[in-house]
């Protein structure tokens, strides 16, 4: 497994709570290696980086990436990350800064659902803080994961999956050139997915991100989904 972790403009706290969910992660280190991924000019971002990267080389082989490509989205700074690559893994898996896993098995679900014959794999993402802002984050994940995305599941016959957490075959990222470069690129590639007839599946696993701080955050957020 090939875990990707995108990272732009992140909060040291949240660098360290992805960096500590992989870390915790019970899978053999023989064949996992994460791919830190910055961008060019984020120096932030690198000193956060640099400051918590001993927490998963004391587990995992890391390796860091400065995307030379441009700034141009998340999908088209992990396709530059990518290049040359997917030919060592079977199993390509992102996360991004402030996602939270809990579940110590993930990495080896995640594993056995693509050596099963799924193409994607997604989980559950729930947004959370403790401000009202958060809440009602929290309160609309709930409901999306829970009500709606399964009558959406069970009238399409897909589910449409989430980045954070989500995984995805090396063998079907060559066979459509890597991630869409689009906006909302995650649900787009569970389309993708379908079209050509490849499973994607949803694991019973919880991936916590941090809900958008402020109502100005949370617009933009909504505006990007929206187009995508």
């Amino acid at each position: 497994i090939l875990i990707v972790v995108p990272l732009y403009k992140e909060k040291e706290q949240d660098v360290r709570l992805t960096f500590e969910s992989i870390a915790k992660q019970r899978y053999p280190t023989e064949r996992i290696r994460v791919l830190v991924v910055l961008e060019a000019g984020d120096q932030e971002t690198s000193v956060a980086v640099s400051r918590n990267m001993h927490i998963l080389r004391s587990v995992f082989p890391v390796e860091v990436v400065v995307n030379g490509g441009g700034r141009r989205g998340k999908a088209a700074a992990i396709n530059y990350a990518l290049m040359g690559r997917l030919d060592d893994f079977d199993v390509v898996l992102i996360l991004d800064g402030g996602d939270r896993v809990d579940d110590e098995m993930f990495f080896l679900k995640v594993s056995y659902m693509i050596q099963s014959g799924a193409s994607v794999v997604g989980c559950t993402v729930y947004r959370w803080s403790s401000t009202i802002l958060g809440r009602l984050s929290y309160v609309d994940t709930y409901l999306w994961y829970n009500v709606a995305l399964p009558a959406f599941t069970w009238i399409t016959g897909s589910p449409l999956v989430s980045g954070e957490g989500m995984a995805v075959s090396t063998v079907f990222l060559k066979e459509i050139g890597g991630f869409p470069e689009k906006l909302a690129e995650d649900a787009y590639l569970s389309i993708v997915a379908s079209l050509r007839g490849k499973k994607v599946s949803l694991l019973d696993v919880v991936v916590w991100e941090g809900a958008p701080a402020t109502l100005r955050s949370l617009i933009k957020q909504r505006m990007r989904w929206y187009r995508g």
